[in-house]
């Protein structure tokens, strides 16, 4: 088995940044979170015997908004929008229940291959923001319930309500871990424990197939570089495979599929400090009405020393914006906002770097984010094989944009594989008739 491996590190977007920052200090560039209903990211945690260890559970200290820390667990907010009587008194939770939580409960299990139903595809003709004003929420109500939402898939406005929806049933009163030390961690034990030849820096540029065999071209310096095999097993998002050759080509649904799928923009800029007198930290995520969208202190809770890491993670429209004016002004702009958010920060600042997944060639997107009508239209279309070629990745299953969507792919094209292997063979035993 050969693994071609366009970057020169393992992992993808899977990413632990520590350089170059001080001490003990590193940041999630991507994947960070990982949940209880994990189960195949845990059992691989467990194999490689990596450390574990869970999260606090209220990982939202406030929000910002407009300028002001406003808890989510003060039941007596007075949200700067304009509410209804009634909303005001059932305050963010409340207004979570009357809106969203029906409609979860309704939706059933995404994990089922009866899912979605028809009546569930109602969701997907619209975008999160219509779904909530047909559920009667106001436009103040609107704007609550999508502060968190809009900063973890994108702009949601323009997201599919089922699309969101889904997460939100992945991920309802569950508990959170990380791998202390860095999720990278885990693609790196992936990386030693595999029985295959690992070429790093091999871009594909083409894929070949016919009756007997499939070849993957790849670019090098000295020209190109002709693998050979039975199957392919295509891990590349559809972002970056839409710019590579393909002969003979997909079918036209998995064409478009790969055509059309957006991936959401996400940039994360950090800053690191030297530790501010009384400073009180946004926990692991605080979502604001300003530009950065979420605020982050990725030293929380493990940091020992006199400095701390503070981020910024965008995405959608606002995330390519950021990353269009270059590292050391992005840099200068969100050091800018935060001195804002917290006055007197900046005389602490030390340095910073940015991550913008959008504008790797390898990646070309934080996460694969389906617009309306797509879940309809591709939803079943994005998995299923095309001759010798298989395809894997986390926009190839149902848990889009997570690690554990990721390993059960590459567990169900594993599978693929030898079940075409066993076919094979099985036909061309001589028969004893």
């Amino acid at each position: 088995m050969t693994l071609l491996e366009a970057r020169t590190t393992p992992g993808g977007r899977v990413r632990t940044v520590s350089a170059p920052f001080a001490g003990d200090l590193y940041a999630e560039a991507g994947a960070a979170l990982i949940h209880s209903t994990h189960t195949e990211v845990m059992r691989y945690i467990r194999q490689f015997d990596l450390p574990v260890e869970a999260m606090e559970s209220g990982t939202i200290q406030y929000y910002l908004v407009d300028g002001k820390r406003i808890s989510p667990y003060d039941s007596s907010i007075e949200w700067p929008y304009d509410l209804t009587p009634e909303e005001r008194e059932l305050g963010l939770a409340g207004l979570q229940m009357k809106y969203l939580m029906p409609l979860v409960d309704q939706l059933g299990d995404p994990d089922t291959d009866a899912w979605p139903s028809e009546a569930d595809l109602r969701y997907d003709d619209v975008t999160f923001t219509e779904m909530l004003r047909q559920q009667g929420a106001s436009r103040g109500a609107v704007r609550v319930i999508e502060l968190g939402f809009e900063n973890a898939w994108g702009d949601a406005n323009r997201t599919s309500a089922l699309f969101i929806l889904k997460q939100m049933i992945y991920l309802a009163g569950r508990n959170l871990y990380r791998i202390p030390g860095g999720n990278a961690q885990l693609a790196e034990a992936f990386a030693a424990a595999l029985d295959a030849e690992v070429r790093y820096g091999h871009p594909v540029v083409r894929i070949e197939q016919d009756e007997d065999v499939v070849r993957a071209v790849c670019n090098r310096r000295a020209g190109e570089v002709v693998v050979e095999a039975s199957h392919l097993i295509s891990a590349v998002p559809f972002s970056v495979l839409d710019g590579i050759s393909v002969s003979p080509p997909f079918s036209y649904v998995k064409r478009k599929a790969i055509q059309d799928l957006p991936y959401t923009g996400a940039t994360r800029v950090y800053l690191q400090f030297q530790r501010p007198p009384g400073f009180q930290s946004p926990g692991m995520w605080a979502p604001t009405t300003g530009p950065l969208m979420v605020i982050c202190d990725d030293s929380y809770g493990y940091a020992t020393g006199s400095r701390i890491l503070l981020s910024a993670f965008i995405t959608g429209r606002k995330a390519r914006r950021l990353s269009s004016l270059g590292e050391a002004e992005a840099v200068q702009y969100v050091l800018r906002e935060l001195d804002a958010e917290y006055p007197g920060i900046a005389q602490y600042f030390e340095g910073g770097v940015m991550t913008a997944w959008h504008e790797e060639p390898w990646s070309r997107g934080g996460y694969v984010s389906y617009e309306p009508g797509q879940t309809r239209r591709f939803a079943s279309a994005v998995a299923p094989s095309e001759g010798r070629v298989h395809f894997a990745g986390e926009h190839t299953s149902r848990w889009e944009g997570w690690m554990e969507g990721a390993i059960r792919s590459g567990m169900r094209t594993a599978r693929e594989v030898h079940e075409a292997h066993a076919q094979q063979a099985s036909q061309a035993r001589p028969s004893t008739e």
